[in-house]
């Protein structure tokens, strides 16, 4: 019996479309821990309670393969036993083999849980058909394993498809004290017919609450209080600049980051001299913006627990610089989630930001945010106050109020947004407002300058398909249009926008737009807006292809017209190519003309040394050559090494070498 009970085919999902997603419910059963190894060939899984009739959301359909999905429970974690059925299983296809990399397009399966069960923090558990895991923890953590909490998958190939096992652990989990249920859904992707289906039909609008749920569960009340994680690092470098930026010939650095969980739902983050040397960077394009661009922060303090910091409007923290040391704290009590941050910089330099978020109901929110910085030259406080809700799972209402205070010239200033929109499977409508004076000024903000002393609105319909079969896979359609007025001027910008995109079901991928309307610039380094108007008209094209390959893709934009008072182009062609599983090359160009024309070459490649280490050549040229070598060994437990060589045509070659470690105790 138990030889045939990892190879029995499940019974095929229902013809029709299956129960609503938020009345599907699976009692889970307490029970001794299977073996983790992906057979499912363990007596104890016969006990299990079983997910199955899985629904593609978007095509209005069952999946041409089952899946099916056990489940357990033991006192310390939760187990999740995945059979996917494939008639075809010589075309399985899995390549990813680095922890928490991009899985593309590799069969794999995926436990979404909520654990408070809010609809607002869900986290998700993936492993890929080789036992290759990845997650993605809401709410923000960090990356190392014993910082953010480990657990344990396993697959493997079967005559009739391929199966996996997941553990786990209630102790890396954040939950509410005394819960007995936590929302679940379950994910399939299947590679040869490149379908998505779920267990819970959460619609084609992905309502969270349409999530399915595990009841009945025996939960732990203490098994994360007190965990402590403490994160070592030592850098050492050659010529390396310090937290002022200043270069240093030689420089030594050790920093201290401590985790505490005081409890399952509430997590402390203390940063000692901490060490932000990165292997990541963000590369911009050339491509004419009138604001500045945004750029990822990938600082370890920064993001532990980033989504309880709120809109980066108000909270941006590549704002601020490298640290002495930092203190953050957040969590969820009841219907009441919040965070607390502050850190002291170089030169006296204090930033501090809190929120607190009142969830209502499922659907809305009411929060505060206060973000403050002290410089030597500056004070500023902002405070906001924020409301977001979601009615008859169609209609979407959001309002926020904002208002600043700097010392000096500044002074006070206020902004007001709104935003009312009706959401259906296919199409989108609606409106939005915002005013905000020019003396607005969030100092630990990311906003557009040409937002600041203007009001304005828009209005926008937009149209989105997903199709079973048939010449395209998905298209979209966006109108657009907006209007702003200065505060002191007239008219800042009238335009109208109209893009469509689609993905054809021989993977290509296609876009087609343009933007056209008068925009008042702002003065350069003042406060007053430009006498004139520029007549802007934008069009941009894109095509990419392969869209769906392992192997290569290659593709360009184009862009054109007048902008910034000028003509304007920009040219992106690239293409990427994988000869092997370990081998990874990528080469982009862009020639931009606005006012003289720029280049820039980048040129990448990757080399997976094995699944926990890796060798990275990155080249880019733009006024000078930009080069970049680093080698990183990350593994499951133990010390992490990092070593980044960087050249360029203004600074002397400079050498880091980055080790850190992590030691957890309960």
């Amino acid at each position: 019996m138990l030889a045939s009970l990892a190879s029995a085919r499940p019974s095929a999902a229902q013809a029709t479309r299956p129960p609503p997603g938020h009345t599907r419910s699976l009692d889970v059963v307490r029970a001794a821990a299977p073996i983790v190894d992906g057979r499912l060939d363990d007596p104890v899984w016969l006990l299990a309670t079983r997910a199955k009739d899985f629904w593609i959301s978007e095509y209005n359909r069952k999946p041409a393969e089952p899946t099916e999905v056990w489940v357990l429970a033991d006192e310390s974690a939760l187990y999740f036993a995945f059979k996917c059925t494939d008639s075809k299983p010589d075309s399985i296809h899995a390549e990813q083999r680095k922890r928490d990399g991009d899985f593309g397009f590799d069969d794999q399966v995926t436990v979404e849980l909520d654990p408070y069960h809010n609809h607002r923090q869900v986290s998700s558990y993936s492993v890929n058909a080789l036992g290759t895991q990845s997650d993605a923890i809401a709410g923000g953590r960090g990356t190392k394993i014993e910082w953010k909490g480990d657990w344990q998958a396993a697959a493997q190939r079967t005559a009739d498809g391929w199966t996996a096992e997941m553990r786990i652990p209630f102790a890396i989990l954040n939950y509410l004290p005394a819960s007995t249920t936590f929302g679940v859904n379950f994910v399939r992707y299947h590679h040869r017919t490149q379908e998505t289906s779920r267990w819970a039909d959460v619609t084609a609008q992905f309502l969270p609450e349409e999530a399915g749920h595990l009841t009945g569960l025996i939960l732990p009340k203490r098994l994360a209080a007190n965990k402590l994680t403490v994160l070592q690092s030592l850098a050492a470098g050659i010529n390396t600049p310090d937290k002022r930026g200043d270069i240093n010939h030689s420089l030594v650095s050790a920093g201290l980051d401590v985790r505490y969980e005081i409890a399952n739902n509430v997590t402390s983050v203390l940063s000692l001299n901490p060490d932000f040397s990165q292997v990541e960077d963000d590369v911009l394009s050339l491509a004419f913006d009138y604001n500045e661009k945004f750029r990822t922060d990938y600082r370890p303090f920064f993001q532990e627990g980033n989504a309880f910091f709120g809109d980066k409007a108000y909270f941006y923290s590549t704002r601020i610089p490298n640290f002495d040391y930092g203190f953050k704290s957040f969590g969820k009590v009841g219907d009441v989630q919040g965070g607390v941050l502050a850190v002291q910089s170089p030169d006296g330099r204090l930033d501090y930001a809190a929120r607190v978020l009142r969830e209502i109901g499922a659907t809305a929110n009411l929060g505060l945010t206060v973000v403050g910085t002290s410089r030597q030259d500056l004070d500023n406080q902002i405070l906001a106050v924020d409301y977001s809700a979601r009615l008859n799972k169609t209609l979407h209402f959001s309002a926020a109020a904002a208002e600043s205070a700097s010392g000096g010239l500044l002074g006070t200033g206020g902004r007001i947004k709104a935003a009312l929109s009706h959401e259906t499977d296919n199409w989108q409508t609606g409106v939005t407002y915002d005013t905000a004076e020019r003396h607005f000024f969030p100092a630990d903000g990311f906003i557009a300058d040409d937002v600041l002393g203007t009001r304005g609105a828009s209005v926008y319909v937009n149209h989105t398909g997903t199709y079973a079969g048939g010449p395209m896979r998905t298209a979209e359609v966006n109108l657009t249009y907006s209007l702003r007025d200065t505060l002191s001027e007239g008219i800042q910008s009238r335009n109208v926008s109209l893009y469509a995109t689609g993905e054809t079901r021989s993977n290509v991928q296609f876009s087609l737009g343009t933007t056209i309307g008068p925009y008042r610039p702002r003065k350069k380094d003042t406060d007053e807006w430009e006498p004139q108007l520029n007549n802007d008209h934008y069009y941009t094209a894109s095509m990419f292809f392969d869209t769906h390959s392992e192997r290569h893709g290659y593709g360009l934009t184009y862009s054109w017209g007048y902008q910034g008072g000028g003509a304007y182009a920009d040219l992106a062609p690239s293409f990427w190519f994988k000869p092997t599983r370990k081998l990874y090359l990528s080469y982009g160009y862009e020639v931009a003309n606005s006012f003289g024309v720029s280049t820039q070459h980048i040129l990448s490649l990757n080399w997976e040394i094995s699944p926990e280490q890796a060798f990275t050549v990155r080249w880019v040229q733009t006024d000078g050559a930009n080069v970049r070598v680093a080698y990183r060994r990350q593994v499951r437990h133990g010390l992490d090494v990092f070593a980044v060589l960087d050249t360029d045509p203004v600074s002397p070659t400079r050498f880091t070498v980055k080790v850190v470690r992590a030691t957890s105790f309960k």
